[in-house]
């Protein structure tokens, strides 16, 4: 199976009032194909956007975030600059971090080729159960235990009557 490792180098986070939220974070990472020795390396750069929905009182003064929205997009690095991937919205209220972990997956599944599914944890395969052999060539002979012991004990003791 192939290897597949990732690092963050830096994350850069920045908050402006009327603009909104923006994290930007840059990551290396390291892929080793199946029968291969030189493992294939990369950048890729992850930027979220995060906007709120303020709602506006009877004077025109903003007083209250009805909702946040995300908005993601994955970068791959090339000799040409910062490649598009993909991009991602979200319009529920989730932490910025487990969406951005979503994102650094779905960059795992685009460069690997594996699928990525939301909320699916693959077990492992049980190990198979071991099917009876042939009882004849396992079988363990029974052996009496008590005869072989006496047998045992009359070559080992020394009966010595001498003394009467």
């Amino acid at each position: 199976m192939a290897e597949y490792k990732q690092k963050l180098l830096f994350r850069d986070d920045q908050n402006h009032e009327l603009l909104g939220r923006s994290i930007t974070s840059v990551w290396a990472f390291s892929y080793l194909l199946k029968n291969s020795v030189n493992p294939i390396t990369g950048r890729f750069k992850i930027s979220i956007s995060i906007e709120a929905a303020i709602g506006v009182d009877d004077d025109g003064l903003p007083h209250e975030i009805f909702e946040e929205s995300y908005y993601g997009e994955v970068f791959k690095w090339s000799d040409k600059g910062w490649l598009p991937c993909f991009a991602s919205r979200r319009g529920k209220n989730i932490f910025v971090e487990d969406f951005e972990n979503e994102l650094v997956d779905k960059f795992r599944c685009f460069t690997t080729g594996q699928t990525y599914e939301e909320e699916y944890v693959k077990l492992p395969k049980p190990p198979p159960i071991p099917k009876p052999s042939n009882s004849k060539k396992n079988k363990i002979p029974k052996i009496d235990i008590h005869s072989k012991a006496k047998d045992i004990a009359k070559k080992h003791t020394k009966r010595n009557f001498d003394f009467l």
